[in-house]
């Protein structure tokens, strides 16, 4: 139960809350919210709104000294909630390994900026998922931007001691540069060759032929491919999910939709050669259920899953392994320890804006959510000597051959001198 009242300070009338605590042992004790000069009523109520809630939640204790890890747990159950839940899973694990070992013991209104310097220094370093080089600057970008809205949401709840954001804009980590490499053009046929033995060579060409995610090729489900549409649907896709100290598994979750236009879940165009391969693929799919006595293929069975043995033909590829089996195509050739298998994506659009110039296309087919984006990564992104050489002669053919008649011009005139 909370109260309010308004008390005079140097700096003028200010409105405080007046919390009631229902504790047998704190029986007509109470804890008050000081307010600041100027607060509008709006702001009063909405800070009066959630001491209450956070009273009622156990969030909040009589008497409590407020501190970094107590905030996050009002954020995250108050704000962090409403968000997708592959987003609350990345906050949680970024808050778990990168901002409480540093931070959460600290009293929120005690944090400066040279402890979210420290915060930042020691994620530069340190990596919690098992792999072994350190975070790229990006990924520890991100892991400012969590603690920035967190301390946000402290400053603007007005029910939290703190008014100025330790997290100033200028210290956060700059994203990466990605120079990705690609596979050229005149390159395409060898690659496609060492790709073909592959039992996986369906999967890898949809990957080059489409631009999508290796995690949205391991989720298409045949209903998701419409080859007499020269169609297919980016709707699921496999993602790992893991706790702390219990196994990871892998699910099928849907894509994530932003409101503007082609991010996430979309239906892009399929060349008709890349139509007919998936056409044949699924016959021979069927054809091979048939052989194994099982039933016929269902729309909602995986495109691409595992060996058939008794009812696992449904079952997922493991990222991992697919990507192992990409490395073994490309062993030895010009390709290997240049092009993972991220690299058909980025091939895949790097080639079409060359062809195209049309930005919002190509930003489309990727699902980004902005074209400003796909515009930083590949519309700047310089083109191969080569490629500019072949450019120009073909610009200048038709001079050059002129200039070839010259010289065999001027070849004969010193012959017949």
């Amino acid at each position: 139960m909370a109260g309010s009242y308004t008390k005079k300070t140097k700096k003028g009338l200010v409105r405080v809350v007046r919390v009631w605590h229902k504790e047998p042992e704190k029986n007509g004790s109470y804890t008050d919210f000081r307010g600041y000069p100027g607060e509008t009523v709006k702001d009063f109520n909405i800070r009066k709104r959630d001491l209450e809630i956070e009273y009622a939640r156990g969030l909040r204790r009589p008497g409590q000294v407020i501190t970094v890890k107590e905030l996050s747990q009002r954020w995250v159950e108050n704000h962090v909630i409403n968000k997708a839940a592959s987003t609350q899973k990345g906050y949680k694990n970024i808050l778990r390994d990168h901002i409480l070992p540093v931070l959460g013991h600290l009293k929120v209104d005690d944090v400066t900026d040279l402890d979210i310097e420290k915060m930042v220094a020691r994620s530069r370093n340190n990596r919690f998922d098992g792999k072994k080089a350190p975070p790229s600057t990006s990924s520890v970008g991100k892991y400012f931007d969590v603690c920035r809205n967190m301390f946000n949401y402290a400053v603007n709840s007005r029910s939290i001691p703190i008014q100025i954001n330790p997290c100033i804009k200028g210290m956060r980590p700059p994203d990466a540069y990605y120079e990705g490499n690609i596979i050229e053009e005149n390159q395409l046929e060898e690659f496609h060759d060492l790709l073909a033995p592959s039992r996986h060579y369906v999967s890898f060409w949809v990957g080059l032929n489409t631009a999508i995610r290796r995690s949205e090729i391991l989720g298409l489900r045949v209903k998701d491919v419409i080859p007499e549409l020269a169609e297919m649907s980016i709707i699921k896709k496999l993602v790992y999910i893991k706790e702390r100290d219990i196994p990871g598994v892998y699910v099928h979750e849907e894509v994530k939709k932003n409101k503007n236009m082609g991010q996430g879940i979309r239906t892009i165009g399929i060349d008709p050669n890349l139509a007919l391969l998936l056409k044949d693929y699924l016959e021979e799919k069927t054809l091979e259920r048939i052989e194994f006595g099982l039933p016929p293929v269902d729309g909602d069975d995986l495109l691409f899953s595992g060996t058939i043995e008794g009812n696992q033909s449904m079952s997922y590829i493991n990222p991992d392994s697919w990507s192992d089996e990409f490395r073994r195509c490309i062993k030895g050739s010009k390709f290997q320890g240049r092009i993972r298998p991220h690299d058909m994506r980025h091939t895949h659009a790097t080639l079409l804006y060359w062809k195209t110039k049309d930005i919002t296309l190509v930003q489309r087919r990727l699902g980004h959510h902005d074209s400003r984006f796909t515009q930083e990564r590949y519309a700047n992104k310089p083109q191969p000597e080569s490629r500019s050489v072949n450019a120009w002669a073909e610009i200048t053919q038709g001079i050059s051959q002129n200039n070839l008649d010259i010289i065999e011009s001027q070849n004969d005139k010193k012959n017949d001198n």
